[in-house]
């Protein structure tokens, strides 16, 4: 694949649009693995099914590219980063969270060192200088007992910032409760979930066909082995080389093509798990071991969250977008309410 490949034209000249072609498409699945935390050999296993075969070097140079994110940067833009008409495989909020894993600044919980008593650690960055925060316990000796205190803090120089555990932890939880969802809101939202779900769906049966038209490629394939075998159009040796290989992508495609009717039947079975997490996320949270602990911070605050030495709380910069559609509903949820409440009781005036 080439730079901007995975498209074609319509159009001449500055009326032509670049439109997603069945590469593009592979391509648009490509960063939403990298946003679900796939390694680039796992995304490449997996365009691979689909029938694109690149280079690790190729899918860097496809990840770095804002043209997939629909913009343009060159002599006749001065340079500066426009949009383009082009059909984006990935919005450009997404494309810059990308670069971020590829860059490593996410502070993802998953760098952090095996502590069960910190399970911010790294998770938490100062608002400041941008450094993950790192944990350290003080030991206070008496005439009668040692004393052991848990701390936070950032490593950067000169910032100096110390908090203890037990405050960071308590205030994580508080903020946390801003993400329950309310008990009269579980019934509709579930139905409003649905609908979602529905709609993701179509996308998977996108990949889905794309896996099974592969495989009907290299099933026809396979058939034109066994003829020129047969025919002693080749030779003994090469048919079992031809063989192994397709098979082999075979197995690799039936092995795609699982993972994507199991995530196909389990979606509408999952909405009861997510509410269920939704209604009672910082209880979790609070009630956890280190891996829930970090499970739930890492869906929440998937790029980490800011501590303001200033405040002395957290500033919330970026989320995961499930949350923000909880609060687009919440909002709808409550004019609806408020329009209902309106029309069975009078109004003064």
């Amino acid at each position: 694949m080439s730079k901007g490949s995975g498209y074609y034209k319509e159009g001449k000249r500055r009326d032509a649009w670049c439109y997603l072609n069945e590469e593009g498409k592979a391509v648009r699945h490509a960063f939403k693995w990298k946003l679900e935390g796939f390694s680039n050999s796992e995304v490449l296993d997996k365009m691979s099914a689909m029938g694109v075969d690149i280079s690790k070097q190729t899918l860097h140079k496809i990840l770095v590219n804002p043209f997939y994110a629909g913009k343009i940067c060159n002599k006749y833009t001065k340079f500066e980063m426009v949009d383009g008409q082009i059909e984006p495989a990935v919005t450009y909020e997404d494309f810059l969270r990308v670069q971020d894993i590829l860059a490593g600044r996410t502070g993802k919980y998953t760098q952090a060192k095996h502590k069960p008593n910190f399970p911010l650690n790294k998770h938490v960055i100062c608002y400041y200088d941008n450094t993950p925060f790192t944990s350290y316990t003080k030991k206070k000796t008496t005439r009668t007992a040692c004393h052991y205190y848990d701390y936070y803090k950032c490593n950067k120089t000169g910032c100096k910032t110390n908090v203890t555990a037990a405050e960071m932890h308590e205030k994580y939880e508080v903020l946390l409760t801003n993400y329950n969802l309310s008990e009269d809101m579980v019934s509709d939202f579930s139905d409003y979930l649905r609908g979602m779900v529905e709609d993701y769906s179509h996308e998977i049966t996108e990949q889905a066909t794309l896996l099974k038209r592969k495989m009907k490629e290299i099933d026809a394939d396979l058939k034109k082995v066994k003829v020129r075998y047969a025919t002693g159009a080749i030779d003994n040796e090469t048919y079992e080389i031809a063989m192994k290989e397709f098979n082999n992508r075979r197995d690799v495609i039936t092995l795609e093509m699982d993972k994507v009717n199991v995530n196909l039947s389990n979606l509408e079975g999952q909405i009861p798990q997510v509410i269920s997490t939704a209604s009672n996320i910082s209880t979790l949270w609070h009630d956890g071991n280190l891996e829930t602990k970090r499970r739930i911070q890492n869906l929440v605050f998937p790029d980490g969250i800011f501590w303001d030495k200033q405040i002395g709380d957290y500033r919330t910069i970026s989320r995961n977008k499930f949350f923000d559609v909880l609060d687009r509903y919440s909002v709808t949820y409550g004019n609806e309410k408020r329009a209902t409440s309106s029309e069975v009781v009078p109004l003064c005036g």
